[in-house]
């Protein structure tokens, strides 16, 4: 439950013999506040979508829809993907902290 920030923790522990052990250990808190981004989306045996981050990718074909309730594109990491249909597409993606990216309007063409 830390905040975003800088911390410095003393650390001393006592074994058994009453021996100790010191030290000390730095870190920094970052959080994250923003969705992934699609860098790239292309045709390969369907619709090919690649995100700035692992993310959990979806799409539908009604501009108004509800990202729980979209079609899961199939997910390697940072690369998604979609059977091809010529619809227009509406992609957003989540990432692992529940962040979600702009939604992205992709139109076939044949």
């Amino acid at each position: 439950n830390l905040v975003e920030g800088s911390y410095m923790f003393n650390l001393i522990c006592y074994d058994i013999a009453n021996n100790t052990a010191e030290n000390v250990t730095n870190f920094a808190v970052a959080i994250d506040r923003f969705g992934p981004k699609i860098s790239r989306i292309y045709y390969e045996d369907g619709l090919k979508i690649m995100t700035t981050e692992k993310a959990e990718c979806r799409y539908s074909f009604n501009r108004k829809f509800e990202f729980e309730n979209a079609t899961k594109m199939s997910t390697n990491s940072n690369e998604h993907a979609a059977g091809w249909r010529l619809q227009t597409y509406y992609v957003q993606c989540k990432d692992n902290y529940g962040n979600k990216g702009g939604m992205v309007k992709v139109r076939p063409i044949n």
